[in-house]
């Protein structure tokens, strides 16, 4: 059965938040080690594919899956949001993959990866296209590597 997976690119208006100029109390050795516990017991570390058996079990039958970005940039962040995403649509099914990133670029890539030759033979080629959003953020070897599985799999 082919898979109809589609890149779906918006913007978002990102609300601006203040932070309280209360002064913050310094937290105790006991405390931070407490804290340091909890934290590595909540924590997998991701070094294989198969690391993310645990977060695809937690996932479970969900809907919608919500990848937040800790920076921008990062070719790790980009390769293991690759290998999220390829498990969400082999093993859970999923076939949209939205994106906050420039419309008329990012459609571009949408009609590559749903087979239009139009703006490209390849994923490099029309990523070489992205010019209103800060190209860096797309127009990288991860995303084109992703957006190329994304063609195949199609």
């Amino acid at each position: 059965m082919i898979k109809n997976i589609i890149l779906f690119s918006f913007l978002l208006a990102i609300p601006l938040y203040s932070c309280n100029d209360d002064e913050v109390s310094p937290q105790s050795e006991e405390q931070e080690e407490q804290e340091t516990s909890v934290l590595e017991e909540a924590s997998y570390p991701l070094q294989t594919i198969s690391d993310l058996d645990v977060l695809l079990n937690e996932i479970g039958g969900s809907r919608y899956v919500l990848l937040g970005e800790a920076s921008h940039g990062t070719s790790e962040y980009y390769t293991w949001r690759a290998e999220i995403s390829k498990r969400l649509i082999e093993e859970k099914g999923f076939n949209i993959i939205a994106v906050e990133g420039d419309w008329p670029a990012l459609y571009r890539l949408n009609q590559y990866i749903r087979g239009s030759a139009e703006n490209g033979s390849n994923s490099v080629e029309v990523l070489r296209q992205l010019n209103r959003w800060p190209t860096w953020m797309w127009a990288n070897g991860e995303v084109a590597d992703f957006a190329e599985w994304l063609h195949k799999n199609n």
